[in-house]
């Protein structure tokens, strides 16, 4: 049962990655067909590997989401890249040229969400004995109390 979850995640993660890119990346108009080439290079990315391939042993494990978080964080520079299409020959030359981008950067990123988990790990597990304030006594300054209270005590 467990692994269908996973799997679905996944595939939830996978279809997200994939829309993202066709919309912001690549900038297509949604009667436009996704290019197999592209899932090609994503589904090695996942793995390590410049294309998706069986008989290649994975290099590397990143998940769909953190694909996606590096081409989230590369997106200015690639739209920037790509201002001027005229470079470009074709699309196979587009998504080589973006995927130039998100292998430079993907370990970087995996870094950052590291580091960024072990810091939320660590502002949890703080120990707070020391820097608890317990509140402070009250202290009048005046020794002047009311003839009618002292009655009551």
């Amino acid at each position: 049962m467990e692994d269908k979850i996973t799997k679905k995640q996944e595939q939830k993660e996978w279809l997200e990655l994939c829309d993202y890119i066709f919309r912001e990346i690549l900038q297509y108009e949604i009667g436009k067909k996704f290019p197999r080439y592209l899932a090609l290079r994503l589904r090695g990315l996942h793995e390590g590997k410049f294309i998706a391939n069986k008989k290649q042993k994975p290099q590397a494990n990143y998940d769909y989401k953190i694909v996606l978080i590096a081409f989230k964080f590369c997106k200015y520079s690639i739209l920037q890249y790509l201002g001027n299409r005229d470079k470009i020959k074709d699309e196979r030359h587009l998504i080589n040229t973006i995927m130039t981008f998100i292998e430079g950067e993907i370990n970087n990123v995996v870094s950052r969400l590291q580091g960024s988990k072990k810091a939320e790990e660590k502002t949890i597990n703080i120990k707070l004995e020391n820097q608890v304030n317990e509140g402070a006594e009250y202290k009048t300054k005046t020794k002047k109390t009311h003839k009618e209270l002292e009655e009551l005590w």
